[in-house]
């Protein structure tokens, strides 16, 4: 990729990068896995696509989840962490009412790495 950069010969990869309009179903800037084009332009999608509307929403629902997750560790706040929780896909399935208790085991035992929910 640096090689691509400094020479201006394109060169094509897989990389994380914000949404600019590559995956036309998620809000503009979140981050997304693209095959992109590296030259000495920068590094840019290189396609579009849109998602059946059922997997859509699948994948909307997870980026509101990690949305929501990183607000929640920014900010400190627990209540936002519960919320994640609620919202996510997986965590979400349980028992609602065990949210709180899951939301406590996890801010334990990453406090040393999460200080700000202290």
């Amino acid at each position: 990729m640096i090689q691509a950069m400094l020479t201006g010969v394109p060169f094509e990869a897989p990389v994380n990068i914000p949404n600019t309009g590559q995956a036309l179903d998620l809000p503009p800037d979140v981050v997304v896995e693209s095959i992109c084009v590296i030259d000495g332009d920068g590094i840019r999608g290189r396609d579009t696509s849109r998602l059946p509307a059922p997997y859509a929403e699948i994948v909307r629902r997870h980026t509101a989840t990690q949305e929501l997750t990183v607000e929640a560790a920014l900010r400190g706040d627990r209540a936002l962490a519960a919320q994640a929780f609620a919202l996510d896909p997986l965590a979400g399935r349980g028992d609602l009412g065990q949210i709180d208790a899951m939301v406590d085991e996890l801010l334990a035992g990453t406090a040393e790495w999460l200080p700000q929910f202290a």
